[in-house]
């Protein structure tokens, strides 16, 4: 019948088609306050891991053939952050995997002397990769500690992951 108020239990199942090769992560910081006319920024701290594994029941039954469990396992190569607490100012920087093997061979006397890009590859690194922090036109390197520190903030926006079969 029509309107009887019967409680009644429903479960609503999203499953994903395919997986990108890079998978982005935007969390909706931002929300328009009717009471206040205004767009607020949502502080909230949120945290956040360097390994993302997709349970095969995140998928459809169709496409759970279709990838493995590597395919299946993304790794965070990019996080972009929104300091400042209101939408219409702020500041935006970005941390990113860098791999030594992505970068370009050097050419004798090549004239990048106290290019930030260069300089800040020079440090250690964590297995063959290492965080850099862009800030403007200041690149620096990250040191593990602050690595770590960057994946609990309120200030994450976006979140960048690559699928493990396109990692090298």
């Amino acid at each position: 019948g029509g309107g009887g108020g019967e409680l009644v239990s429903v479960t609503k199942h999203m499953a994903l088609e395919e997986l990108p090769p890079v998978l982005s992560v935007h969390l909706k910081r931002f929300h328009y306050d009717m009471q206040a006319q205004a767009t607020i920024k949502n502080c909230k701290s949120v945290s956040y891991d360097g390994v993302l594994r997709l349970a095969p029941g995140m998928l459809s039954r169709a496409a759970q053939s279709n990838y493995t469990e590597r395919q299946r396992t993304y790794y965070l190569s990019a996080a972009v952050f929104h300091h400042g607490d209101v939408a219409t100012g702020g500041h935006y920087t970005c941390d990113v995997v860098h791999s030594r093997a992505m970068l370009p061979p050097q050419r004798e006397g090549a004239a990048d002397a106290g290019r930030a890009d260069r300089q800040a590859t020079d440090g250690p690194t964590v297995g063959d990769a290492t965080w850099l922090h862009f800030n403007d036109a200041v690149v620096t390197q990250l040191d593990e500690s602050a690595e770590a520190a960057r994946k609990r903030t309120h200030e994450v926006y976006l979140l960048f992951y690559h699928r493990g079969d396109c990692v090298a």
